[in-house]
């Protein structure tokens, strides 16, 4: 038996030795340059000196354990309620975003005295024993079996690849409708929380305009609390600091991560309301108030909300969105393309392309995400105008290398 990373399989014996970066470009060892256009957690780019001072400082500031007062907690539990302007007064610090979308999943059924959660198909929850139940991405249950019971998933609202209506035309919410009957007939009735991506990470799909809005009025009918999962869509990707104010629709609970620490681990649970004292001594412990991750974060929030960051994000969305429709334009392969901020995606005409696509990026050293016939986007936030149009330059000779026929040729 191989000894080692037991991941080790699972990722490119060819893979570069990165030495250095700035922003969305890496270097190795002999000074090629790779563009990272999929970074969920490094969301300030390689090279960021203010981030690294304030690191240094921390290290250089008092003792690094968790005894007595821990100001850098104290200082970032106070930024992530004023980021939502009081609207989340209570919040847990977690160590991963599994370990929040599992205490969010408890509190929740600790709160309602109910026993049960929704989730939505391809949904990206974790990859521990409760969150990866509460995830409806295939991969992360298969061969793990038997699924731990009180979970049902539901299609989410994807109209392009709507199960139900089959033509993206308008359809009433048919994919809340069927979430009703699926409670009805798969379900005890006993819910007490449904867990939804407001952006789905799988492949940056956002929800139809009133989608959530709906979903939030029929929570509150039914007394269901609604827990948004922004680990991987919150902190600025789509061009808001939360997507759950770009939506107007607030839920019950904010889960955050990945971006929230730049690199180090730290997550957060944000709550409406928690259980009482004695209940929420389960959740207490953990490494979750580390002072380094929690100076990390409360610096992430700090450049998006007063560093023009925010700002950035929308503007350079924009630039890479326009170059995207404008290949669009000349490809027919590109069937589809869609996003916001730097949360974007397009979607070539059959799976087979995709794969080629991918690999031909990889060949021009571009980093990306394949999902399906997705091509998925996630670049780094302080990417720039000219990285942008390196990457955009790198896809037109992948996809002439795929697929050569043009518009308009």
């Amino acid at each position: 038996m191989d000894r080692g990373d037991v991941f080790s399989p699972f990722e490119s014996g060819n893979a570069p030795v990165l030495t250095r970066g700035s922003g969305a470009t890496l270097l190795d060892q002999e000074g090629r340059d790779y563009l990272n256009f999929h970074e969920m957690t490094v969301c300030l780019g390689e090279g960021n000196e203010a981030y690294t001072r304030r690191i240094k400082d921390a290290l250089d500031q008092g003792v690094l354990t968790t005894k007595g007062r821990n100001l850098c907690k104290e200082a970032l539990v106070e930024r992530l309620i004023a980021s939502t302007q009081g609207q989340f007064p209570h919040v847990l610090l977690a160590s991963s975003g599994s370990e929040a979308v599992e205490w969010a999943v408890k509190f929740c059924h600790k709160l309602t005295g109910r026993s049960e959660t929704v989730t939505f198909w391809n949904s990206i929850h974790g990859r521990t024993q409760l969150s990866s139940n509460l995830s409806g991405l295939p991969r992360r249950k298969q061969g793990y079996g038997p699924i731990e019971g009180g979970h049902v998933y539901a299609p989410y609202p994807r109209c392009s690849r709507c199960p139900l209506s089959g033509n993206g035309g308008p359809c009433g919410f048919a994919c809340l409708e069927i979430l009703k009957q699926k409670i009805r007939y798969e379900s005890t009735g006993d819910i007490a929380a449904v867990l939804i991506e407001p952006v789905q990470a799988y492949a940056n799909i956002f929800p139809p305009a009133g989608f959530l809005q709906a979903l939030r009025e029929w929570t509150r009918q039914e007394g269901i609390l609604l827990i948004f999962d922004e680990v991987q869509s919150g902190m600025g990707r789509s061009g808001s600091l939360y997507r759950y104010q770009a939506e107007g629709v607030v839920p019950d609970v904010l889960l955050l991560g990945k971006a929230l620490g730049n690199g180090m681990h730290i997550a957060a649970a944000l709550f409406q309301e928690v259980p009482d004292q004695a209940d929420r001594a389960a959740a207490f412990g953990g490494s979750a108030d580390e002072k380094l991750a929690c100076t990390a974060a409360s610096y992430v929030l700090e450049t998006l909300t007063e560093g023009g960051l925010l700002e950035h994000i929308q503007a350079a969305g924009r630039h890479l969105h326009s170059g995207l429709e404008q290949l669009q334009m000349r490809f027919p392969a590109m069937t589809q393309l869609w996003g916001e901020g730097l949360a974007l995606g397009f979607e070539l005409e059959s799976v087979d392309i995709a794969k080629a696509v991918h690999q031909h990026l990889r060949q021009e050293r571009v980093y990306t995400s394949l999902n399906e016939r997705a091509i998925v986007l996630k670049p780094v936030y302080t990417v720039s105008e000219e990285e942008i149009e390196k990457f955009l330059h790198r896809l037109e000779r992948a996809l002439c290398a795929v697929t050569p026929v043009q518009k308009g040729a």
